[in-house]
């Protein structure tokens, strides 16, 4: 891989199939010989979990933060794109767990562009519930929140909240308080939650206001001006989350995600940039098929699941099992 790879090029890594093919090791890879100055995230949010484990033996599950963070020598930036879904929670929970690895002040190394849509725990809530409801017609979750995210943004784009949102906590609350009257049905286990399901409970409007006003002061939040310019000063490595058979137009609905996991969104930054293809593309897959929850998975072998079974890549509460 390193060999075709051409110094001063940037990078779109992809997965070629439900995802857990190794994103997170080879962004590591690729950001560990040098020559990147950031990771971009083009798609996806906190449901990602891209496992990386360093020489030394330090783990971590990259879900926001750019797999090259622990890069030796110094670690790479993130950049989270207008095409990112962001959990300001749960990156301040990553952000914690990386210090703990030696990683200095973890937020300082992240960029967010203002436009990109925020996963509350409104949305978090509506997904399980709706999920819950589908009883054994799951179409296979993480329970993050982030199709919510989208879907709501597509129903009510006025009323989306965005990460430029976290910065002004009037326009922010007002958001906040029509996505939690529009979700109430659904959180109460009522409407599209299904009759019987069970209540989830009720975020708290003012926990999150202080937490996403701080998680604004902690990040550098940048507008549609940042990304040309970082493109143009150094290469950077695009990296992708879930895989191309989860795509939200590609995949088999409806066991996908309401992503684009494909090469288009970086391909769509670089030409608004005015750099039109300049990306080598690197598509990972493993030798066996693998799939994390709910949905087809052509001759799964259930003793082979058993015998590769992959300490990182556990069985989830949401998504469910990890399939061979």
């Amino acid at each position: 891989m390193n060999d075709r790879t051409v110094p001063g090029e940037h990078a779109i890594v992809v997965d070629l199939g439900f995802g857990d093919a190794g994103k997170g090791v080879t962004v590591d890879l690729l950001c560990s010989g040098g020559g990147y100055g950031a990771v971009v995230r083009a798609n996806g949010g906190a449901q990602a979990a891209h496992n990386v484990v360093t020489p030394d033996g330090r783990h971590h599950t990259f879900a926001q933060f750019g797999a090259g963070t622990l890069a030796p020598g110094r670690p790479v930036p993130t950049h989270l794109s207008r095409f990112a879904v962001v959990d300001p929670f749960a990156l301040a929970a990553e952000a914690e767990h990386l210090s703990s690895l030696g990683v200095a002040d973890p937020l300082c190394l992240v960029t967010v562009d203002r436009r990109a849509l925020i996963s509350t725990p409104w949305h978090a809530a509506a997904n399980r519930a709706r999920e819950r409801a589908r009883g054994r017609d799951r179409h296979g979750s993480c329970g993050m929140g982030v199709g919510e995210t989208v879907a709501y943004s597509l129903e009510h784009p006025e009323d989306a909240p965005t990460v430029g949102d976290c910065a002004s906590p009037a326009v922010l609350r007002r958001k906040l308080d029509r996505l939690a009257e529009r979700l109430a049905s659904v959180l109460s286990g009522s409407a599209d939650g299904g009759e019987g399901a069970t209540p989830e409970p009720r975020p708290d409007p003012d926990a999150c206001l202080a937490a996403y006003r701080a998680f604004a002061e902690r990040v550098r939040l940048v507008d549609e001006r940042y990304l040309p310019r970082l493109l143009a000063r150094t290469p950077v490595v695009f990296e992708g989350a879930q895989g191309v058979l989860l795509d939200e137009w590609h995949g088999f609905h409806p066991y996908t995600t309401w992503s684009t996991t494909t090469a288009v969104n970086p391909l769509a930054l670089l030409a608004e940039a005015g750099m039109a293809g300049r990306a080598r593309r690197i598509g990972v897959t493993r030798t066996f098929a693998t799939r994390h929850g709910a949905g087809p998975l052509v001759t799964e072998d259930a003793g082979l699941t058993e015998r590769l079974a992959d300490r990182h890549t556990l069985a989830h509460p949401w998504q469910g099992g990890f399939r061979v």
